[in-house]
């Protein structure tokens, strides 16, 4: 079509356009029946989901949404898989044994921090006990709380895709290792920050499969705090659905 061809003269500007606003050329993508937008933006929406529903519901044809839907569940499958082999990581003695607090209090305890920043940043927050207090409407009535922000563990996952001091870093490591002052001191301190890092290294190759990235759009420039490791095959375009 004349407007995909237009569009595609521009490329790299198209892409961080698109990466903008993913739903607007989502529905840009399925009108025009351009392929390159249509799978640029959908990778972006299913990364963000369900972030731009109210955008996209009842405003495009509901083979569209239910592609959406698909791939959401296909990679929501994909990272309950990775996130079960992520809480089995562990350390091994110098006999091949997994590592406990009888045979290792020290590796042990940095199986144990990893698990327990895995459980906090992968598990929505708590619904909050006491309710808010809400103002009141125009003829005195309570007004509708605001919808909870959505919670996306893409951001956590590109942490572990990178490693390094992204997370679990030197200080954090030094401040849990000093909640126990018995067990604090500078070769203990290094002995812990290096089997974090091995744990990480371990980690890192579990979410690889999450790390693909099906964008045109160069993530060099800074990454995105979601995942696009959504794949559109030729036989997803919805065009014969219409």
């Amino acid at each position: 079509p004349r407007v995909d061809h237009h569009l595609l003269r521009f490329q790299g500007r198209l892409w961080k356009q698109i990466a903008k606003y993913p739903p607007s050329y989502l529905k840009l993508g399925y009108m025009a029946r351009s392929k390159a937008i249509f799978a640029e933006a959908m990778v972006h929406v299913v990364g963000q989901w369900p972030q731009g529903i109210n955008q996209l519901r009842g405003q495009i044809a509901e083979p569209v949404i239910e592609l959406i839907e698909d791939k959401v569940d296909e990679m929501d499958e994909l990272k309950a898989k990775i996130e079960v082999k992520l809480f089995r990581l562990s350390l091994t003695t110098s006999r091949g044994e997994r590592v406990s607090p009888s045979s290792n209090w020290l590796d042990w305890i940095a199986v144990s921090l990893f698990r327990q920043w895995l459980a906090e940043n992968t598990t929505p927050p708590p619904a909050p006990i006491l309710k808010s207090p809400r103002p009141p409407g125009a003829r005195g009535e309570n007004a509708p709380l605001p919808p909870p922000p959505v919670f996306n563990t893409g951001r956590i996952f590109r942490l572990l895709g990178q490693a390094g001091s992204t997370y679990l870093n030197h200080d954090e490591c030094k401040r849990f290792l000093r909640l126990n002052p018995e067990h604090y001191n500078r070769d203990n301190l290094k002995r812990l920050e290096r089997r974090i890092d091995e744990i990480k290294n371990k980690a890192k190759d579990v979410v690889k499969p999450l790390m693909r990235n099906f964008l045109e759009l160069d993530l060099r420039e800074g990454g995105l705090p979601y995942l696009t490791c959504t794949r559109i095959d030729p036989h997803d375009f919805p065009w014969d659905e219409i």
